[in-house]
């Protein structure tokens, strides 16, 4: 996917985004299960220089992750969900949210459930989420961790999470 490796952050961008409109465009799907360096593509790119890239890449992984008849397996990704979990601190409101909106998603997509539990900072970092000074933000990170707490094959262990439960009372 020489695209995704491009030079020019607008065309790393572009070419994220229409990969995640071919993802899952009702009518004009295109099966990206088998595309070679697909999701190694897109992993590197959350942790591109660009903002706009790390949102276009997260939200097509998050389609990748959920999207019945174009689901991409991403249980052996390595660096998924590490990057995933490094995005929620980023700079950037609509990174934070993408990347909380791509964990949720493969929390509980039926065949890409994978070990979040063991994911260090996952739980905390969407916490500290709870307080960001976006609303989309917040609401995003309450419904993973909603889907953390719900998903029966993937389900993380929140009792002992500080400030969880005084972030969503104040939500």
């Amino acid at each position: 996917m020489s695209l995704l490796a491009d030079e020019a952050a607008s065309a790393r961008e572009a070419a994220a985004w229409t990969l995640s409109n071919l993802a899952c465009a009702v009518d004009n799907k295109v099966p990206l299960r088998e595309a070679p360096g697909l999701v190694a593509g897109l992993v590197s790119l959350l942790a591109d220089s660009s903002a706009r890239v790390r949102e276009a890449a997260a939200e097509t992984l998050s389609h990748l992750a959920w999207t019945d008849d174009n689901r991409v397996p991403l249980r052996e990704a390595p660096r998924l969900v590490t990057g995933l979990v490094s995005l929620l601190a980023d700079k950037a409101a609509r990174v934070r949210k993408a990347a909380a909106w791509t964990l949720s998603n493969r929390a509980c997509a039926h065949d890409n459930k994978g070990p979040l539990r063991e994911a260090p900072g996952l739980v905390a970092g969407l916490v500290s989420l709870l307080a960001d000074t976006k609303a989309d933000v917040r609401e995003t990170a309450a419904w993973t961790l909603r889907s953390l707490a719900w998903a029966h094959d993937n389900r993380v262990p929140l009792r002992e999470s500080p400030g969880l439960v005084a972030g969503l009372v104040s939500l």
